[in-house]
């Protein structure tokens, strides 16, 4: 959808729409959450693409608003930080893969328990800051875009 025209439908939802429209928001970047962890599976190689393909529609995002990036930033930043920061958490996570597989093959000794505990606690405590995250794209953002762009 158009963010402009989400940002300003956000504005005037009934909260009801707002909590479906945030977790909504929410299982869709937990699906994502999920594919980059069970990316470690590939040796991280998935986990690298779903990121690159991620920063390639933002591109594409303020490409196509290259007139206002401002707009774009402002509706973007608020709880796109919070969103790639849980991302990249968890895709270095799941990169991790690549070194036990390393240590394995030097016959070295490899702990893969302890990597399974760290990658689900990682993927817990993200999925716990894309709550926050659709939290602010839901309820602090449209406010933040309204306020500088004088919408209503």
């Amino acid at each position: 959808m158009n963010e402009s025209l989400r940002v300003s439908s956000l504005n005037s939802e009934s909260p009801e729409v707002r909590r479906h429209e945030a977790v909504h928001i929410w299982s869709n970047n937990v699906r994502l959450l999920g594919i980059i962890v069970v990316g470690g599976g590939t040796l991280g190689v998935a986990s690298i693409l779903q990121l690159v393909f991620n920063a390639v529609k933002l591109g594409l995002l303020f490409g196509a608003n290259r007139d206002n990036l401002a707009f774009c930033a402002s509706a973007v930043v608020p709880h796109g930080v919070l969103e790639y920061a849980a991302f990249i958490a968890c895709a270095g996570r799941a990169t991790e893969s690549v070194f036990l597989l390393g240590n394995y093959l030097r016959g070295k000794s490899v702990n893969i328990t302890r990597y399974f505990v760290n990658i689900g606690v990682t993927a817990a405590a993200a999925a716990l800051v894309l709550v926050l995250a659709a939290y602010v794209e839901v309820y602090v953002t449209p406010g933040i875009v309204a306020r500088l762009f004088h919408l209503s």
